[in-house]
């Protein structure tokens, strides 16, 4: 398998849903979803910089990338401090977390990097990284939230926090 970026889809916000439900003829698309059983769920939208740690596993080897959107970072490209916070804090966690499976993976783990940036947080939430969605490459689908929480957990990293979490299971 070849290190290569994938971008993350869009993510809707509620107004946004709404106003195209309502241009549909339905009051709010939430509720559509919820009729249809499709599953869904509401977290905290954090303000910093968008990431992404690429994961490959094959013949027992971990290898990882590091992007901004669709920029691959580097020594001279950090990403405010997230290179070098990635290498030498999420690295570590990350490999021992998949030397735990003989599988070959190849995973997209998209996080937010939060440094200062529109949005003030209190400063004990800066220059962390909070993972909101794990693409799995080579079954060709997004984890599910609680499957991802559980990982998160087992890693030792942030998630965002939780709303609303239906038809997923308890986390």
């Amino acid at each position: 398998m070849e290190l290569t970026y994938r971008k993350f889809p869009k993510i809707y916000r509620i107004e946004q849903e709404e106003a195209e439900a309502k241009a549909r003829g339905i009051d709010y698309s939430l509720l559509e979803m919820i009729a249809k059983g499709e599953p869904f769920s509401v977290t905290e939208k954090l303000d910093g910089a968008n990431s992404c740690i690429e994961v490959i596993k094959e013949d027992e080897e971990i290898r990882f990338a590091f992007y901004s959107h669709n920029k691959k970072l580097d020594e001279h490209n950090t990403l405010r401090g997230f290179y070098e916070y990635a290498n030498s804090v999420l690295v570590p966690k990350l490999t021992e977390f998949y030397e735990c499976t003989d599988e070959d993976v190849h995973d997209y783990l998209y996080g937010e990097w939060l440094v200062p940036h529109r949005v003030q947080y209190q400063d004990d939430k800066y220059n962390k990284w909070y993972l909101f969605s794990i693409y799995d490459d080579v079954i060709g689908t997004e984890i599910a939230p609680n499957v991802r929480q559980l990982s998160a957990r087992c890693i030792g990293v942030l998630t965002p926090d939780f709303f609303c979490k239906e038809h997923y299971g308890e986390f």
